[in-house]
């Protein structure tokens, strides 16, 4: 397969001439009965040409009638063409029948694609990540390739001045280079690589209060659950329960029960926190 010329299965190339045989891996017999004689695909925007009624591809047709200008002539049967008629009930049928991606069909590339004939060009065209595409320096790849610093091209070999790697330069490294420093919320720049762990740490990062879901950043979040968080939880050293800051105040005067738990006073004036805050930054 290294050896094909990967041009002439360009999308552009594939759009100029008839379906390929290839792609009708069910039903190719039967699909051979509408072969263009010029292309050797199945008809694209079939043609029929009068007044001898053979039918050849649009593009096909019109580049015969092109090329002999004074006195153009069917491949078929040598009649002289007079005029075309493209044949929309035949376009119509031939769009419906099954189809693989010409990736797979013709070089076995594992694209699992299958539809229409309707919708294989838009899949060639946008989906197909085997499809082959034209790099910078002229020579075709398949679009899977691009990226694949071990697939060779016309295009020049440079190192990257931050990790020193050798890449083409048809590959934009530098977007994923890990060793390229980009600038932070807090002010520092940080490799792109050391970019997760710092923000686990980083006190100048936003983060997210668990009780109340007020965004802070983290080197205020312990005084927000100290001192200013409504929904935080507070531990009453008379009753030993945990109770939210908003209703500390209604639970001492009201619902407030001394714990009967012996000794547990005199645990609580050891020095025994008196509030639950979150410290998971």
């Amino acid at each position: 397969m290294d050896s094909i010329d990967l041009k002439l299965y360009s999308t552009e190339e594939l759009a100029k001439t008839g379906y390929p045989l290839e792609v009708f891996v069910e039903n190719r017999d039967f699909m051979e009965q509408f072969v263009c004689v010029i292309c050797l695909g199945v008809y694209r925007d079939p043609t029929t040409l009068f007044p001898c009624g053979h039918t050849l591809c649009k593009s096909c047709a019109g580049e015969l009638i092109t090329k002999n200008r004074t006195r153009p002539s069917c491949p078929r049967c040598r009649k002289v063409i007079m005029a075309t008629l493209e044949v929309f009930d035949l376009k119509c049928y031939l769009k419906q029948q099954q189809a693989v991606c010409p990736m797979r069909g013709i070089l076995e590339k594992p694209c699992v694609w299958t539809g229409t004939l309707e919708t294989i060009d838009v899949h060639v065209a946008k989906d197909c990540q085997f499809r082959v595409a034209r790099c910078r320096c002229g020579k075709h790849l398949h679009k899977c390739d691009f990226l694949k610093n071990e697939v060779p091209c016309n295009c020049p070999e440079a190192n990257c001045r931050y990790c020193n790697f050798k890449f083409f330069t048809r590959i934009d490294h530098e977007s994923a280079c890990g060793d390229i420093s980009d600038p932070h919320a807090c002010g520092e720049f940080i490799k792109r690589k050391e970019r997760i762990h710092h923000e686990k740490f980083c006190p100048d990062i936003e983060v997210e209060c668990k009780f109340c879901s007020v965004v802070c950043l983290r080197k205020n979040k312990k005084k927000h659950n100290e001192y200013e968080c409504t929904e935080a939880l507070i531990l009453c050293k008379k009753c030993v329960q945990y109770v939210k800051r908003r209703e500390f105040v209604e639970h001492e005067k009201k619902l407030c029960k001394p714990s009967s738990i012996p000794g547990m006073a005199w645990f609580m004036r050891q020095g025994m926190k008196s509030k639950i805050t979150d410290t998971d930054f």
